[in-house]
């Protein structure tokens, strides 16, 4: 029998350290599902979710999350948490019709994103955006927000700073 390499773990120690193999969960036809325009998705409690739009832009919901998909490249973020990864214009629709940015619209403000992955979280009174690649416009808000920086808005003005690592941010 072959020795395992050094960083690599062998049958009898993966067992003797109380780790059991388990097959990955089956994607369901609804979660491979692309949104269409008009759809809502929700979260429930432990519960997350990715969801494909038609222009190729991923939606991540946390938890106790729900978004409308308001139309081509444009979505409202009623309650929760989203992460998006957005995916780059159709250089096609550009040239015909000027595509819009990706829109995020959540607390009466808009977050406009250009070329980017960003989180937009709602609750009770205010909004909150960190960007971690790109940059975002966010109506209401002169200077735009770039990667590395984050934004409360509330009923007070605030100013983009920076923010603490994404990977503690993103629950």
């Amino acid at each position: 029998p072959a020795l395992p390499k050094e960083n690599e773990l062998s049958l009898s120690q993966v067992g003797y350290a109380g780790l059991t193999a388990r097959p990955r969960p089956v994607a369901t036809a609804e979660a491979l599902k692309t949104a269409a325009i008009g759809d809502e998705i929700k979260t429930s409690q432990g519960q997350r979710r990715r969801v494909s739009l038609a222009d190729g832009s991923v939606l991540f919901l946390n938890q106790n999350t729900e978004v409308r998909v308001e139309a081509d490249r444009r979505v409202e973020l009623l309650s929760g948490e989203v992460y998006v990864e957005v995916s780059p214009r159709d250089p096609k629709a550009k040239a015909e019709e000027g595509s819009p940015t990706f829109v995020v619209k959540a607390k009466e403000r808009e977050f406009s994103a250009f070329g980017t992955k960003f989180l937009v979280r709602a609750s009770a009174g205010e909004a909150k955006l960190l960007v971690t690649q790109g940059k975002v416009r966010v109506s209401g808000f002169e200077d735009l927000v770039l990667a590395g920086q984050q934004l409360k808005l509330g009923k007070a003005p605030s100013s983009a700073e920076p923010s603490v690592r994404a990977s503690h941010e993103l629950e």
